[in-house]
């Protein structure tokens, strides 16, 4: 504010002085020339700073919107139509009073002034642009000097996030310097923070690979404030701070890529240079995979692997939390990216149709007085003869007593519980929500079931007696806690990631004391 009050001060002067220098006011009644020059002076060389202050306060935030340059255009061409109207009007005055008076004066320049800046401001609200002039951004011919000059690359938070950043640029492949606006990291700071335990995992990745890049001496890594308060999403900040400074997008963004190069801004897809240089999975092969959330389909888990991979393993949802061996079925190659999809290694059934004649799969025989069950361990009905069964029982418990199985079973692309009775065949509905109930393990008096459940976007341990169903939310953490067992003690033990690492934890069936069992570096 200091700023604007000295600006306005020194043209007041200015205009004082050049009116005093030159005489350009004659005296004004008993008034002699020589106060009328630097009183006049003074308020015009005041008047015509504060108009252009005012003019530029409101016009500046244009620049940092979206389209700049055509606001720019079409408010020079309606104020020079403005200024034209004012001149007319000035005219008009001028044969008006014939006689050259100061107010006559300050009346024309006043017309011209806000004829002016009235065309400036209503010109630059126009988002169309007047001039239909055509703009190639991306076919822009370099100079021999541009063209040796190295481009900066300007980072968004995908391509932070992703676990390849760091050692693609310690390659030294990527040129210039790199460009880290400040509002990339406020989005990569709240995503560290989420309640989603996925999300904040990835998000305190990327803040992680920030600090190495930031310590490696062969990487030019600088953070830029720049930012466009009226432009609320992020990629498209990106876009206009790219084409600002003539820099290039490195990203893993698929629509950030493509409405990029539609404007004319070069992008380097991580994704795109991995699929070039990444060695083929061929169906067969083998590797061991963490399996840390649910996929799309029934019974589908989902992992990654180190290079951001992302991988569907076919029943895989029992899994969760697990790390496993899989084999490789299919690969599916896209312009976002790879997807691998795999099965765990020797599980080549589906969950669909099995011959029962297959009976590698079976880990127990129960007598139950009216024949022999055969119990399968990925789940099954009774079985009897050679017939196909269609697997509806998944992850089948037995009671202490030997009298009731319980299991999940898939009911609208959701899994619920389910007991049946071993002697007569009953079964009876224990669940019914819109998440997934799995992993059931009966208490050791055989009075309840334990297990886990999505129901809240969350995976959590549950309680439920089996007299009344009535239920007991044993967990409440923001983070994943799944595979409960009850042990002999009475108390509940499963894992959970909320340290970000996989360990085994314990507590009371009434959700008290809580205790972490296990605390290694890389999880249990």
């Amino acid at each position: 504010m200091r700023i604007l009050v000295l600006v306005v001060l020194a043209s007041a002067l200015v205009g004082a002085a050049t009116a005093s220098v030159y005489s350009l006011c004659p005296s004004v009644g008993s008034i002699p020339a020589t106060a009328t020059n630097p009183l006049i002076g003074l308020a015009l060389g005041g008047s015509l700073a504060g108009v252009v202050l005012l003019l530029w306060r409101w016009f500046s935030p244009h620049l940092a919107r979206d389209g700049a340059e055509i606001r720019v255009v079409n408010g020079l061409l309606v104020g020079l139509a403005g200024a034209v109207l004012g001149g007319v009007v000035c005219l008009a005055v001028h044969i008006a009073f014939p006689e050259a008076k100061p107010g006559v004066w300050v009346l024309q320049g006043s017309i011209l002034l806000v004829s002016t800046g009235l065309g400036i401001r209503a010109g630059a609200s126009l988002r169309a642009p007047l001039l239909r002039l055509q703009t190639y951004a991306g076919r822009v011919t370099e100079t021999p000097r541009q063209a040796h000059c190295p481009q900066n690359k300007i980072l968004d938070t995908s391509v932070i996030i992703d676990g390849r950043l760091a050692d693609l640029l310690q390659t030294g492949c990527i040129e210039g310097d790199v460009v880290v606006p400040e509002f990339v990291l406020s989005e990569l700071q709240s995503i560290a923070g989420s309640s989603n335990s996925l999300r904040r995992r990835k998000g305190r990745r990327g803040l992680e690979t920030l600090r190495q890049l930031m310590e490696d001496e062969s990487v030019s890594l600088r953070v830029t404030t720049q930012d466009y308060p009226d432009i609320h999403e992020v990629d498209r900040k990106l876009i206009h701070l790219a084409k600002e400074q003539r820099a290039a997008l490195l990203t893993t963004d698929y629509n950030l890529n493509r409405v990029a190069q539609v404007e004319g801004v070069r992008t380097l897809n991580i994704n795109e240079l991995a699929s070039a240089v990444k060695l083929r999975s061929l169906p067969g092969e083998e590797f061991d995979l963490q399996v840390i959330d649910r996929g799309e389909d029934i019974n589908q888990g989902v992992g990654y692997l180190d290079d951001g991979t992302m991988v569907v393993v076919e029943n895989g949802r029992r899994h969760i939390g697990r790390t496993i061996r899989t084999t490789v079925k299919s690969t599916l190659q896209t312009e976002a990216g790879r997807m691998l999809f795999v099965e765990p290694a020797g599980e080549k059934e589906t969950m669909g149709t099995m011959k029962s004649n297959y009976r590698r799969a079976f880990y127990g025989v129960v007598c139950a007085g009216v024949g022999t069950l055969l119990l399968a361990a990925a789940g099954c009905t009774l079985l009897g003869g050679g017939e196909s069964v269609e697997l509806t029982y998944w992850e089948p418990a037995l009671s202490p007593d030997g009298t009731t199985l319980v299991y999940e079973s898939p009911v609208d692309d959701q899994l619920e519980l389910y007991t049946q009775d071993v002697a007569t065949g009953t079964t009876r509905r224990l669940t019914e929500n819109d998440g997934d109930d799995f992993s059931a393990i009966w208490s050791p008096d055989g009075t309840a079931i334990v297990f886990a459940s999505g129901r809240d976007d969350n995976y959590d341990i549950y309680v439920l007696l089996i007299d009344d169903l009535t239920m007991t939310r044993v967990t409440t953490d923001e983070a994943s806690d799944i595979n409960p067992f009850w042990g002999n003690d009475g108390r509940i033990y499963f894992n959970s990631d909320r340290t970000d690492t996989w360990e085994l934890y314990s507590v009371n069936p009434d959700g008290t004391d809580l205790a972490r069992i296990t605390g290694t570096a890389s999880g249990s």
